[in-house]
């Protein structure tokens, strides 16, 4: 077939079928809107400001420095918070996440979970484990369990689920991208010839993650305990064999990748606006 004429073959055929392309990627995008509501991922996320600005306040009362930061500048900084991490961001992230690794029939099959008896009861059981205030009942909790132990099948369940979720690499994640976060704002508020170059910051995280890991999985798994600690054994059996399905491990993997990603994003957001911040301020300075 003359090259001229299969050109104009293949754009017939692309117009023929666009409609149903565009109808495909609709639907997708509904589903994976839907998905992230009743994931219960929307609640959980939006207190990633509030993690930050009290990171960033501990900062500021370690840094008692001659270049420590003015009352309004600092001000700036923390408000800035808000936009550059704001649920928006994250979703927009987490969602484009998604549609790249995950499968129409991979959403339906998530979605079937999330509808199912135990995967609701598990959704408000996660929502409610992040709510406001929920750090002190927690505390209470691990108090109680040291002197009324987990049974071991139980502990067997939970570390079986920890491995099925990848908590503690989410954990991890988490962690690190808000210690990126936390550090490029202490490295921009820094004179330009005392700043470490941004993948130096990241390679000296990266090297911290085993004792990161060390940290972070007894309190991942303690946290597994309190959070599911209603569910029974057969309920949080199903909540694994999801987790370890197909469409659960992907699932799994691309809401860790996604959440990193909404952090790192974040992050570089963030730093330019502290950067902003700093040269109008050194403008106002100088006038």
């Amino acid at each position: 077939m003359p090259t001229n004429i299969r050109k104009q073959f293949e754009l017939i055929i692309m117009i023929f079928f666009l409609p149903c392309m565009l109808a495909a990627s609709e639907t997708k995008t509904s589903m994976l809107e839907e998905l992230y509501f009743k994931s219960g991922m929307e609640k959980q996320y939006a207190d990633i400001p509030a993690a930050l600005k009290e990171g960033f306040d501990q900062g500021l009362k370690i840094d008692t420095g001659k270049n420590k930061m003015s009352p309004s500048v600092s001000i700036a900084i923390r408000n800035s918070i808000d936009t550059s991490f704001s649920s928006e961001l994250v979703k927009a992230d987490i969602l484009a996440c998604f549609k790249s690794n995950l499968s129409e029939r991979d959403i339906q099959e998530i979605l079937k979970w999330l509808d199912s008896p135990t995967g609701k009861r598990c959704t408000e059981l996660e929502e409610a484990g992040s709510a406001p205030g929920i750090l002190e009942k927690r505390m209470e909790f691990e108090k109680n369990i040291k002197n009324n132990p987990i049974p071991e099948n139980r502990m067997k369940l939970i570390r079986k689920f920890n491995q099925a979720t990848s908590g503690t690499e989410a954990a991890v994640s988490i962690a690190e991208g808000m210690q990126i976060a936390l550090l490029t704002a202490v490295n921009l508020s820094m004179p330009e010839e005392m700043r470490m170059p941004y993948q130096a910051m990241k390679n000296e995280i990266e090297q911290l993650k085993p004792k990161i890991r060390a940290i972070l999985e007894p309190e991942v798994i303690t946290g597994f305990i309190y959070t599911y600690r209603t569910l029974t054994d057969p309920e949080l059996g199903e909540y694994i064999d999801f987790l370890s399905s197909e469409a659960g491990r992907k699932y799994t993997t691309s809401s860790i990748k996604g959440l990193k990603k909404a952090l790192e994003d974040g992050s570089m957001k963030w730093g330019r606006s502290i950067a902003e911040i700093l040269n109008n301020a050194e403008k106002q300075t100088d006038t």
